[in-house]
Formats: structure tokens, C-alpha cells, sequence
């Protein structure tokens, strides 16, 4: 049976409670781990060769994720959103000129090496998004100061930090958030060059706007009704259309609507669910000159994950069902990036003695079942993104340094293809912790990475071998 979206609902709640605490957790890990973030944790395979002020080269234990029973300890999350924030601007550690110095960063063959320290992007901790525009990096948050949440957006480039757009969020959440706004480059030979930024605000309508180079926007433009705030909406082009999955509940059921805008008007929307089955947390993927949407329809047994192709036209092609993964996560996500032509699919999952697991899988190589990305060795939720690169992909999740649902994690990425994946980079922020990954691949081919902890939203820039040039380590 489909899983209630109430049930999830209720389990990821009670993270929340446990916040202020955890705020406090972060601080003393400054105090204490400060020095752990460059020291060994457990590892299970090779170590990346080269580690910098901020990071460490771990491996996570190798083990496959289960599908045992729903339930365990209650989910949990290293801070997020707390207080008010301010902008470093200009920052001496600020990253814009790091991918320059992409010519001189020896990742290890099928591995990442991080270029530089990460700098912060602001001093609240909030879930990030990233995404690549022009020649800059573009950081998205909802940060909550007072009674009033805002879309926060900055500009990361040669001249460093800059804030971009404080927008406020009618009808705020006003409570912590776990998914952070969706952005899309509008940047092809027809577009407007702005940037495009989704959310589901607090009357549970999905509210989008497009961001111009002058730092305005458009007016919210809002849609759709009882969307779930806990999945980020997930962004597309068809022609001048942009085009919005999103979550909805219905009678405790996770459905998945596409909708369509045009000139900042809704031009229609529909239920794209397959016929009974649900669809939560979807993820478009440009594969070549089409663009496919994945989503999963989250279940208490095995759990299908769906793929459709979404036409030049904006209409969707028929979903296919690539293959069930076990018991969804409290909280169901998936990350997707090619390898080559090849897809892989990182899922969230429940894991060994019901712990929380990732798990992936190939579409297209027979040799590469369901395995673990981040194996079942703590509990609470964890995140996962992906991006794809000239001929493998790249994997950053986040990774618990301990069992108890309230332990820092730290972000590690992977180079993945046909061959398995590569050695693992791991990344810290200042408190020795690090979670809600999102990540890029830049035009000059680095990777940025964005992640919390309990000091602030942080920016990482990252040189991976994923086929762009030949490895320079052994």
C-alpha cells in the first residue's frame, strides 16, 4: 500500500523539536571537533590524496541497504534554519576565484580533491541550492529572521560573495525547513538569462519568480493547493514554458502534478501520477537533447521508482517503472546524474536494523544492481545530489559519523560509472559537521558544493575526474 503522506508527516516532525538543541550540539562541536575535521573516520576503502583546511578523506563502511521494517529511532537533522542571518560579502576566504586554479587540482583517478577552503555563504544554517549561471555560482535559502521568511539568493564569482535578492515569502512556513527552494539557469540560446527559483510556501501553494541579472524579480506567482513543503518542486524548459513537478497530498497520499507557466501566468496543470500509484520528490535530468522526470512512488514494501520524458512540447510520455528499491525513507529523495548515456538513480532508503540508507543503481548496466552510497549506519534524514559530468557522474550525500540520530555527518562525494565508484572525498564545515547537500557542475567543469552546519550555509568548489581530462594521481 502507498505510504500516508501524514505517517512521513509525523516522523519528520518530531526532528524538529530536537533543533534548538542540536543548534547548541554545533557549537560545542566548534569547540571540540574543530581539529576533527582533518582527522580519520571510519573508512572502508581508499582515501582521496589530497585533503584541505574544511576537509577530510573518508569512506563510509561498505554494506548494502535493506529494506527493513519502516520505524527505528525518530528521524533527525543537523541544524537548519535559527535567528537571523547576515551576508559575508567579499569574504577573505570567498571562493570566486577558486575554479581557476582547477589547472593545478590532481584529483585521483575516478576521485574528487577539493580546491581551496569553503567559504561562508551566510551565518544562518539553512538547507542550500546550487546552481550554475553565466560564470558564477548561484546559492539559493529560505531563512527565517523575526516573524518573516525570505528567499535569499547570492552571486559567487571572481569578485566573491554577493548578495543577489532578499524576496519575502507570503504566507511563510515560519518553522524549520527541511527542503530548500529549486532553482533553473535560464541561460539557452532563446532565454530570458535570469534564473528561475520555485517553493512551496506556507498556505501550501507552490509560488515561482524569475530572478533578472539586476538583482529584481517578478511578482510570486502562485499555484496549486496543498503542496508538500517537505519536497523541493523540480524545474524545466519546454520552448518559452517553464515547467514545475511538484507534491501533493490528497487524502494522506502523495500525488505528482505538473504544471505549466507562461509569461508568469499558469497555462495548466495535471495530475502525472501512473495510474494507482503515487509520486513524491521529482527530479528532471537532461539526457542528451531530452529531459526526463524520476520521481518515486513511496511505499511501506518496495518502493517503484518512475522515469517519463517530458517532450519539446512540455507534455510527458508514458512513465516507466525502472525497478523498486525497498522501503522509502522517512523522508524520500532522489538524486540523478549520467554516467556517459547512463543514468543513476541515488535513492534514500531504509536500511540494517532500520536505520537510514542510500542506495543506487544503474539503468542501463546489468552489472550494477542496487548498492549502497551511504550505508545504513545511523538514523534520522539524510540528503543526496548529483550532477552529471563529461563521461561519469558525481554523487555527494550525507554521511552520519555516528548512530544517534542527533550526530554530526559530514558530505562525501563519489565519482560514479559502469565500474563502481571511485574513492570517497569527504567535507566538514567549521563545526566538524556537514548536511543538506545540494550540488553543480560549473561550465569550467569544477563541482560546487553547498552544505550547513552549525556556523552558517557554506560553498565548497571541488575538481573530480569525471572524464574531462585524464587522471593526474594514480
Amino acid at each position: 500500500m502507498t505510504r500516508a503522506g501524514g505517517t512521513t508527516r509525523r516522523k519528520v516532525a518530531q526532528h524538529a523539536r530536537a533543533f534548538r538543541a542540536l543548534l547548541l550540539v554545533g557549537a560545542v562541536l566548534g569547540a571540540f571537533l574543530g581539529a576533527a575535521a582533518c582527522e580519520g573516520s571510519p573508512s572502508g576503502g581508499p582515501a582521496a590524496t589530497q585533503a584541505t583546511r574544511g576537509t577530510q578523506a573518508s569512506a563510509p563502511e561498505a554494506a548494502s541497504p535493506g529494506t527493513g521494517a519502516s520505524g527505528g529511532a525518530p528521524p533527525n537533522e543537523p541544524p537548519t534554519l535559527n535567528g537571523s542571518s547576515a551576508v559575508d560579502e567579499g569574504s577573505s576566504s570567498a571562493p570566486g576565484a577558486l575554479p581557476r586554479a582547477v589547472g593545478k587540482a590532481r584529483p585521483p583517478a575516478r576521485g574528487c580533491v577539493a580546491i581551496g577552503a569553503p567559504a561562508r555563504i551566510s551565518r544562518m544554517p539553512a538547507p542550500p541550492a546550487v546552481t550554475a549561471w553565466r560564470n558564477e555560482t548561484v546559492v539559493a535559502t529560505l531563512e527565517v529572521a523575526g516573524a518573516t521568511e525570505s528567499l535569499r539568493l547570492w552571486r559567487v564569482g571572481a569578485s566573491g560573495v554577493r548578495s543577489w535578492l532578499a524576496k519575502p515569502v507570503p504566507e511563510d512556513v515560519r518553522r524549520v525547513r527541511i527542503a530548500p527552494p529549486a532553482l533553473l539557469a535560464d541561460t539557452g540560446a532563446n532565454s530570458s538569462d535570469a534564473v528561475d527559483v520555485a517553493l512551496v510556501a506556507g498556505d501550501g501553494k507552490v509560488r515561482v519568480a524569475t530572478v533578472r541579472a539586476n538583482g529584481t524579480s517578478t511578482d510570486w506567482l502562485p499555484f496549486g493547493d496543498r503542496a508538500d513543503e517537505r519536497f523541493t518542486p523540480a524545474l524545466a524548459r519546454a520552448g518559452e514554458d517553464l515547467m514545475i513537478a511538484w507534491t501533493r497530498v490528497e487524502a494522506g497520499a502523495s500525488r505528482l502534478w505538473l504544471t505549466r507557466t507562461r509569461a508568469s501566468k499558469v497555462v495548466g496543470s495535471v495530475d502525472v501520477s501512473p495510474p494507482g500509484m503515487g509520486g513524491l520528490a521529482p527530479v528532471f535530468v537532461r539526457e542528451g537533447n531530452a529531459t526526463a522526470l524520476y520521481f518515486m512512488d513511496a511505499r511501506e514494501g518496495t518502493s517503484p521508482v518512475v522515469r517519463a520524458v517530458l517532450g519539446e512540447d512540455g507534455t510527458l510520455g508514458a512513465p516507466e517503472v525502472l525497478r523498486p528499491v525497498g522501503t522509502s525513507a522517512a523522508l524520500p529523495e532522489l538524486a540523478v546524474a549520467l554516467a556517459g548515456k547512463n543514468p543513476f538513480i541515488a535513492y534514500t532508503v531504509i536500511g540494517k536494523a532500520a536505520s537510514t540508507a542510500i542506495g543506487i543503481f544503474s539503468i542501463k548496466t546489468k552489472d550494477f544492481p542496487p548498492t549502497a552510497l551511504v550505508p545504513g549506519t545511523g538514523y534520522g534524514i539524510l540528503h543526496v545530489a548529483a550532477a552529471t559530468g563529461l563521461s561519469r557522474a558525481v554523487f555527494a550525500a550525507d554521511v552520519p559519523l555516528g548512530a544517534d540520530p542527533k550526530a554530526p555527518r559530514e558530505v562525501v562525494l563519489h565519482v560514479v560509472d559502469d565500474e563502481g565508484m571511485g574513492p570517497p572525498l569527504a567535507l566538514r564545515g567549521p563545526t566538524g559537521s556537514a548536511s543538506n547537500v545540494a550540488m553543480a557542475r560549473t561550465p569550467d567543469g569544477t563541482y560546487a558544493v553547498a552544505y550547513a552546519d552549525g556556523a552558517g550555509t557554506h560553498l565548497a568548489f571541488t575538481a573530480c575526474d569525471d572524464g574531462s581530462a585524464a587522471p593526474r594521481t594514480p
